[in-house]
């Protein structure tokens, strides 16, 4: 996809939120409106949050599937604050590049993938909920629940070791 393809798609979804906001505020629909707005909002803050951790490979990674792929939305619920994570980003990288890979074959419609990063004293964890309609229920290692809208990865990265 080039540069032009890019933006154009950038703005498109953009315009889509504020046509939705746009039509809320003109139905007099003005409770709808707000929660739209706040969601727009918390998304943005959300995704910021991710994109702030010194994670350059795994970000170049999510930033390339998301302009490449239109299968899923994304949501971000980042619990980290350590700058550490950085000496993993390429552990990370990979845990982004197998879950987005095992999830493109689950679910045939468009999905959201709930990422989150927390971390402990002794690890990170990093937590990915692939919600939709599941299709494929084949086995994966991380998975720790899955359901007919549900897939739970679960994957841990000891500090100990880099």
């Amino acid at each position: 996809m080039n540069r032009r393809d890019i933006y154009f798609k950038m703005k498109h979804d953009f315009a889509n939120q504020l046509q939705l906001i746009d039509t809320y505020t003109q139905l007099g629909e003005h409770e709808k409106r707000d929660r739209l707005i706040q969601s727009v909002v918390m998304s943005f803050k959300d995704e910021q949050d991710f994109l702030k951790l010194p994670l350059n490979q795994t970000i170049d990674c999510y930033i390339r599937y998301k302009i490449e792929q239109h299968k899923f939305d994304f949501a971000f619920e980042i619990g980290t604050l350590s700058s550490a994570i950085g000496l993993y980003d390429r552990r990370v990288s990979s845990i982004f590049n197998d879950v987005f890979a095992d999830a493109g074959h689950r679910i045939e419609e468009k999905g959201l993938i709930t990422i989150s990063i927390f971390e402990t004293e002794a690890a990170f964890e990093l937590l990915f909920v692939l919600t939709g309609r599941i299709m494929d229920k084949a086995i994966h290692p991380a998975i720790t629940e899955m359901n007919q809208n549900l897939v739970e990865y679960e994957y841990e990265i000891n500090k100990r070791g880099v």
